[in-house]
């Protein structure tokens, strides 16, 4: 006897490429990008920080010099300041993280005297945590600041730091590096920031990739912007697998999964230095 053909289908492919949409452009060079949750998208620009709507575009929204990584956390925006090329390349502590209440406007300073904040995370205890890739010459490892607001400048010593985010069980902290050969990705053990593990060497035998902000899922998969490659790649940490399900993207500098109804956490935002705002939407099947 011959067993019947199988119908059953084929899983979907999370490596096939996701359909690139623009959603703006000539915004001038952006560093980061963030759903609040409700309706709107928070973008790092060169004036300060803006909010993307569908219906109405980006419009300035907080005045700041040189704005990073940018973080929604309840009520409240958080993001850095001086994230300035003079400023990583002098060691200069004119770097800031700013708080600014959703529901009144209120803008407060939560942490100061920071060299080049780039990427910024929240660590489980409430600490936020901030990168900087330029650091070789003077370098100051991964910044901790206290909930409040107590600047801890080598929390860790990954002196070549960008995208940084928790994983979903909290344990750890995953970030990678920019300017350094071998394109790494590596994880912290918050309760233990001396042991670093190197997860994955994306360069290969490719163009040199400028690994950016990267952020992730729900899944537990890494979303990595490279902005010299053009690409947004996937990564699995625990089985190291990765590809590129984005390519083409001019410097790309962001990403972020999706939030809420108006940008659903099933798609991906990006940012790039080119000025474009992009939404990624995965194959039939595929979800972040």
């Amino acid at each position: 006897m011959f067993a019947a053909p199988s119908t059953a289908a084929a899983a979907p492919n999370p490596c096939a490429p996701w359909t690139v949409k623009v959603l703006a452009s000539g915004l001038g060079s952006l560093e980061n990008v963030e759903p609040d949750g409700a309706k709107g998208l928070f973008i790092s620009t060169t004036s300060g920080v803006a909010r993307y709507t569908r219906s109405g575009g980006a419009k300035l929204f907080a005045a700041a010099k040189s704005p990073g990584g940018l973080r929604v956390r309840g009520n409240y925006l958080y993001f850095n300041t001086g994230n300035s090329l003079q400023s990583g390349l002098l060691g200069t502590a004119d770097g800031t993280i700013q708080k600014l209440d959703l529901r009144d406007g209120k803008r407060t300073t939560f942490a100061t005297g920071l060299v080049m904040p780039n990427g910024l995370a929240f660590l489980p205890d409430g600490s936020a945590v901030t990168s900087r890739d330029l650091g070789i010459l003077n370098p100051t490892g991964i910044t901790r600041v206290s909930p409040k607001g107590v600047v801890q400048p080598k929390w860790s010593n990954q002196s070549d730091s960008n995208g940084m985010a928790v994983d979903p069980t909290g344990r750890w902290l995953y970030t990678d590096e920019t300017f350094t050969l071998g394109a790494k990705v590596y994880r912290t053990e918050i309760a233990h920031p001396s042991n670093r593990q190197v997860v994955a060497s994306l360069q290969g035998l490719g163009i040199f990739k400028g690994l950016d902000d990267l952020t992730i899922a729900t899944s537990g998969k890494l979303y990595i912007a490279a902005n010299l490659a053009g690409e947004v790649i996937r990564l699995d940490p625990l089985t190291k697998q990765s590809c590129v399900i984005a390519s083409g993207i001019s410097n790309a500098s962001a990403v972020k999964q999706g939030r809420g109804t108006t940008f659903p956490s099933g798609r991906l935002y990006t940012t790039g230095f080119d000025g474009r705002l992009l939404e990624l939407t995965p194959p039939a099947g595929v979800s972040p």
